[in-house]
């Protein structure tokens, strides 16, 4: 593979910086390295541009979301990957906030590497003009505009750590792709998918569907029946 892409390596731990950088050398990527946020900021700061920056959350100074947030205030369309030992929930979701594309939990294989700087830097693409994510059943996410890239990327961070996602839009606007593309992505994807539409079940019922009822809860309940949830416990549930 040839690439010409520069990218901005910034990670104080010596070992996993010459790690990382081998990789990306090995797929031909020009890569600067930077051992703090402030020698990061210094950099960009005298001209560097970085088509991509791995940055490292865990720093001595100013810490990787502060270093983030000052770059994104440099350069509002720079694209940040931010790189952490520990999925830590809180902090994955205020890099998205601050503008993270994406998030990877060290260690990391070449493989998972790859797959984020092709959708960050749009390579490897076939014959789609924007970025793709097969589903199952034949449906494919396909992002060509800037929003829908962001809300791919924004996908892809949330699938990696257990929290809840609040999707906002208009019928047919593709949340349901979206939660499937979530799902897809995340270490449940070989865990049940389940959608269950709120809007059809009677108020009263819907506490009983979804967290189930045992044996002689109430009259009429001779079996006990399962929730949605404990049916797609350790996966994922669209509550629509």
């Amino acid at each position: 593979m040839s690439n010409t892409a520069n990218i901005l390596l910034v990670d104080d731990e010596p070992g996993m910086q010459r790690y990382i950088k081998t990789l990306l050398e090995v797929d031909d990527y020009k890569v600067e390295t930077a051992s703090t946020g402030e020698e990061a900021l210094e950099r960009v700061q005298k001209g560097l541009q970085p088509d991509l920056v791995l940055l490292d959350v865990l720093m001595p100074g100013i810490d990787g979301l502060q270093t983030l947030e000052q770059l994104r205030e440099m350069r509002p369309g720079m694209k940040v990957v931010m790189l952490s030992c520990v999925s830590d929930t809180r902090k994955v979701v205020q890099a998205i906030r601050l503008g993270a594309h994406d998030y990877l939990t060290k260690p990391f294989q070449k493989a998972e590497l790859d797959t984020v700087i092709d959708q960050c830097l749009g390579v490897n693409k076939q014959n789609y003009p924007g970025d793709v994510e097969e589903l199952y059943d034949d449906v494919f996410f396909v992002a060509a505009s800037p929003a829908m890239r962001k809300i791919r990327s924004q996908a892809a961070l949330v699938a990696n750590v257990d929290i809840p996602v609040l999707m906002l839009g208009e019928s047919g606007t593709g949340k349901e792709v979206v939660a499937r593309l979530i799902h897809k992505l995340s270490p449940r994807a070989h865990r049940t998918f389940l959608k269950v539409n709120c809007a059809a079940v009677p108020a009263d019922l819907l506490e009983s569907e979804l967290f189930g009822y045992e044996a002689g809860a109430f009259t009429g309940a001779t079996h006990p029946k399962p929730g949605k949830f404990e049916l797609c416990n350790k996966g994922t549930i669209l509550l629509d």
